[in-house]
């Protein structure tokens, strides 16, 4: 673990756990292995804190470095300003906000936070265009909406329509002949060039 994602701590605690349950750590070895496993950041409270010598110490001096549980507010301005970048899948965009749900509000299961996860995921959808098309069809979660908008851009993709927000104004932009184009009024092409 190397301190620079919070985000991972539990989950690198958590194999960490399961590792010394199945190879039957005594203390003093679950100290030693931890301490090992830290890089970076992680390894500088080694030296900041030489006081910390069981695991127990170790891991809540970890928790309170880079735990999450003190970064939910972090998380929660993260999550309002999150948008999907132009080459971000929506399925990354989808995983990404269901991480930061449970980071920004770690003890919320509600329909309130399920209602909340929908509506990040629809403002942080790049194509705005694709956004109200979903919220049109009222989804209740956020995998409901996810499930329209890979549905939808499936369909995009299949019509053959440019990608991103492109994709719907293609119908909307007029041709307009440029100034150096030769446009001869009699010219029936160059006519409908120019009006079309």
């Amino acid at each position: 673990f190397d301190g620079k994602t919070g985000s991972q701590l539990k989950p690198f605690l958590a194999k960490f756990d399961i590792l010394a349950r199945r190879c039957q750590w005594n203390e003093e070895m679950k100290v030693d292995m931890l301490k090992c496993n830290l890089t970076g950041a992680a390894a500088q409270l080694l030296w900041d804190d030489p006081s910390c010598q069981s695991y127990g110490q170790l891991v809540v001096k970890l928790n309170q470095r880079f735990g999450e549980e003190n970064q939910s507010e972090c998380f929660r301005a993260k999550l309002k300003v999150r948008k999907q970048g132009k080459d971000e899948s929506l399925s990354s965009l989808m995983q990404d906000i269901r991480r930061m749900m449970i980071l920004a509000y770690p003890n919320s299961s509600s329909d309130l936070g399920k209602i909340m996860a929908k509506e990040c995921f629809l403002d942080a959808i790049y194509d705005k265009n694709l956004s109200l098309k979903i919220r049109e069809h009222s989804p209740v979660d956020l995998d409901a909406a996810f499930q329209l908008a890979v549905k939808f851009e499936a369909y995009a993709v299949l019509s053959g329509a440019p990608k991103g927000e492109d994709r719907y104004r293609g119908s909307m932009v007029q041709t307009v002949a440029s100034p150096d184009q030769d446009c001869d009024p009699t010219d029936e092409r160059s006519l409908k060039a120019f009006i079309a």
